[in-house]
């Protein structure tokens, strides 16, 4: 299956469940603070980066993310929690998606539990 399948296939889902979900301000929290620790590429130098900044088909991994929560009509705003370490990146990645909901970055904890 391919990564658009997928995108697509979540895309769907998120849209059929947006009729139960009209409520006056929805967020919706993108948990996205960890290492990808086990995402291994083969390349060292993407291994290095935090998975949601690494390169799946020519994008990296949160803008797909991204753009199926800000297609949903259920959502107002998305919460993206990461490590703190990343907030500088991802300000700067945030400023070239063109996204029409706003989001807002929060830091994670030091470990998943």
């Amino acid at each position: 299956m391919s990564v658009l399948t997928v995108t697509d296939t979540v895309a769907r889902a998120v849209e059929g469940a947006a009729s139960y979900l009209r409520h006056p301000y929805t967020s919706t929290v993108i948990l996205a603070a960890g290492s990808g620790e086990r995402m291994k590429t083969g390349d060292p130098a993407s291994d290095s980066q935090p998975k949601l900044f690494r390169f799946l088909e020519g994008k990296p991994v949160l803008s797909y993310t991204l753009a199926v929560f800000d297609a949903c009509d259920a959502i107002d705003e998305i919460v993206l929690v990461i490590r703190e370490g990343d907030r500088a990146r991802a300000e700067a990645f945030l400023e070239g998606e063109a996204l029409s909901k706003p989001v807002r970055l929060t830091a994670g904890g030091e470990t998943r539990q």
